[in-house]
């Protein structure tokens, strides 16, 4: 396979790819969402703005960019769930020995 073939199928492999604009945008949606609703909201506005100008633009396909907002609605979602258990789990072993957690 010639060099110049070799490079354009795997740039159209990358572009299969989920938008790389909206995974940053939509998880920051999904951990302002949590403790701040309101704002969230505006922050969600700001990834389905993000993802039109991506589609318009012809950067990507539609599919890429919902792709990227479900990834980072996920990537999100599990950042706010694993923080709540190792919160959790430092309150519970403040009282154990060897315990290097800060005691307010």
């Amino acid at each position: 396979m010639s060099s110049g073939r070799y490079w354009m199928r795997l740039s159209s492999l990358l572009a299969l790819a989920a938008s790389s604009s909206t995974v940053p945008a939509s998880r920051l949606t999904a951990l302002v969402l949590r403790y701040r609703t309101v704002l969230g909201a505006l922050v969600a506005a700001g990834a389905g703005l993000i993802a039109w100008a991506r589609v318009s633009a012809h950067v990507h396909h539609v599919q890429d960019v919902l792709a990227g907002l479900a990834v980072g609605l996920i990537a999100g979602a599990l950042a706010v769930w694993l923080a709540g258990l190792m919160l959790r789990a430092l309150a519970r072993g403040t009282g154990r020995r060897g315990s290097r957690a800060v005691r307010p």
